[in-house]
């Protein structure tokens, strides 16, 4: 997990390999221990996910990203809300709710961003 989110931070051209180092990092953080979230959140993931969801425009990859942050959103850690609000998270899942794409707006209604 810890790999896949450095390459993240990094730019990543091919949507494919985005897709799945977000699909990894999300199945990490699914498992809602605290040190795999403190990693993520340490290494600057809210930031690079909430920069995909603004300029990334693949629906898969938005997919990912968007059901990233409600594991982390949901680790229950206060903290990880407010970073995600102060970063302007939360203005960029309201805009996610126009996309033609349903699973995008589904995945978008389930985070939630309650500290």
């Amino acid at each position: 997990m810890k790999l896949a989110a450095q390459n993240l931070i990094k730019p990543v051209g091919d949507m494919r390999l985005l897709q799945c180092l977000i699909y990894v990092i999300r199945k990490a953080l699914a498992q809602k221990v605290d040190p795999v979230c403190d990693l993520a959140v340490g290494l600057g993931l809210l930031e690079r996910l909430t920069w995909i969801l603004r300029n990334v425009p693949d629906n898969a990859v938005l997919v990912e990203a968007v059901w990233t942050l409600a594991n982390i959103a949901a680790g229950a850690k206060s903290e990880y809300v407010r970073e995600m609000r102060r970063l302007g998270t939360q203005h960029v899942l309201v805009g996610l709710l126009q996309s033609p794409d349903l699973a995008v707006k589904e995945h978008v209604c389930n985070v939630k961003m309650i500290s």
